[in-house]
């Protein structure tokens, strides 16, 4: 066989491992299981209702496969809970921060941090926020919840979720924000906070199966 003749074999097998490989990095990106879970109303001793709201019109405006937006209150104490789930790499296109998901809905965002914060029986990496908006503050904890990695940032949790799907494992991933009204015990806030953080950290690997 010639040199030429060669160089076209060798092309030939290298577009077919291409095309192979896309095809197989598509379908990963895909996924056609949905989430089986239903986050409870009660969550240890934190009883919630849910925020009256168009579900269906957030979960389009969103891309995300299932929405709980909720509040959770004990006793005095009241927290808000959001979470959004996506059940592959492709539903999660529409994701942005949330800075910027705050500022679109007219919050200030006054501080915008990235922080370790126990919760359960991890140590968690948690975006920390303070917004403002009409005189009223709110502390906020985000972060993503993809397999057992607990993720603040979009882009780090997008490639996680890609890695994942390449490897064959399941790539849904949960958006996670709980928030509390902001008083002038900062450290009284922060331990609500992390204090439900901690009852709903136990949940969140029920959204995932394949584990």
């Amino acid at each position: 066989m010639d040199r030429t003749k060669k160089n076209a074999v060798y092309i030939l097998v290298l577009a077919l491992s291409v095309y192979g490989f896309s095809h197989s990095l598509k379908r990963a990106l895909y996924s056609e299981c949905a989430c089986p879970y239903v986050v409870p109303d009660m969550i240890g001793q934190w009883i919630g209702s849910d925020i009256d709201t168009d579900i269906e019109g957030l979960k389009e405006a969103i891309g995300a496969q299932g929405i709980v937006f909720r509040t959770y209150r004990s006793g005095n104490d009241e927290v808000s809970l959001y979470l959004a789930y996506y059940q592959d790499v492709n539903s999660a296109n529409m994701v942005h921060a949330p800075e910027v998901c705050y500022t679109g809905q007219g919050w200030t965002v006054k501080e915008n941090d990235i922080v370790s914060r126990k919760l359960g029986s991890r140590h968690a990496m948690v975006n920390r926020m303070v917004i403002e908006k009409l005189e009223r503050q709110e502390l906020v904890y985000a972060w993503w919840q993809t397999g057992d990695k607990t993720i603040p940032y979009n882009s780090v949790n997008r490639l996680y979720q890609v890695m994942r799907s390449i490897t064959g494992k399941h790539p849904s991933t949960v958006w996670v924000r709980i928030s509390v009204a902001l008083s002038d015990d900062t450290t009284c806030d922060e331990h609500r906070l992390t204090m439900f953080g901690s009852r709903l950290m136990a949940l969140l690997g029920n959204y995932f199966t394949g584990l």
